[in-house]
């Protein structure tokens, strides 16, 4: 990228680009949060950081027990170069060309932190695995247990997904609602279970899926099956969960419960 080109040429260590770029993309993260999803070493991610905000390229919240971390305004990364244009002149034009273009670089850097795509013998259960990580409180399934056979490939192996799944999620408290269409029909995994943590409801109406979706905290993830084979995706976007989860409630109050 020619963002991490212009900040080599102006001296900063690959820790301080890391930690630099990452906040281009994110907008402000806490310290904690920065060096765990970048994978550094505590000590040296606060020493970049430290060291960012003593160059003016970031700047922290008053907070000292819980400090939050974001760049500087263009306009203060612009005074940088100047000061610095007998040696920078080049690096300078690059940098600025190159912020201009951070809506493209944080695509990017989007694309690589906010999706995820599950394929292989065991597709399925890392899926599901990703339906229960973090901060999850209700799943919400728009889909009959015939549709995740089909997605699963053998019952044998839905069976197998469920039995550990289940287990989890419940002893995490996490609770599920599954809703699917009037030509569905249900089996043992589409019936309301109050100790299982589990409603199910039927939408009056034919929905002619033929792939299941989720939102599950701030992730949405679809499953289906692509040459014959189990094949997920997981987005993490907070707008689109939220839009999803109010379509989704929408009809979850026109359905009947099972």
């Amino acid at each position: 990228m020619q963002l991490k080109k212009s900040l080599e040429e102006l001296g900063l260590t690959q820790n301080e680009i890391t930690v630099y770029t990452y906040l281009v993309s994110k907008g402000e993260s806490y310290g904690n949060q920065i060096y765990k999803d970048n994978s550094l070493d505590k000590s040296a991610s606060y020493k970049a950081i430290t060291a960012l905000i003593s160059k003016g390229f970031i700047v922290s919240s008053a907070d000292s027990r819980n400090q939050l971390y974001k760049i500087s305004p263009k306009e203060k990364i612009v005074s940088i170069f100047k000061q610095k244009k007998a040696e920078v002149e080049n690096s300078k034009l690059s940098f600025l060309t190159a912020l201009a273009d951070v809506e493209q670089y944080s695509a990017d850097h989007y694309h690589d932190e906010n999706v995820q795509v599950f394929t292989g013998a065991d597709a399925i259960d890392r899926y599901h695995r990703e339906l229960i990580k973090g901060d999850v409180t209700l799943i919400r399934d728009l889909a009959a247990s015939s549709i995740a056979l089909a997605v699963a490939g053998d019952k044998k192996q839905l069976d197998k997904t469920m039995s550990w799944f289940i287990k989890e999620r419940v002893s995490r408290g996490i609770q599920i609602r599954v809703m699917y269409d009037k030509e569905s029909t249900p089996d043992e995994y589409d019936v309301s279970n109050v100790s299982l943590l589990k409603e199910c409801r039927r939408y009056q109406k034919i929905l002619n899926h033929q792939s299941m979706f989720s939102t599950f905290g701030d992730r949405v993830g679809f499953t289906t099956l692509k040459n014959g084979k189990y094949w997920a995706l997981v987005i993490k976007d907070p707008l689109i969960v939220g839009l999803l989860n109010s379509i989704y409630d929408a009809m979850w109050e026109e359905s009947e419960i099972v």
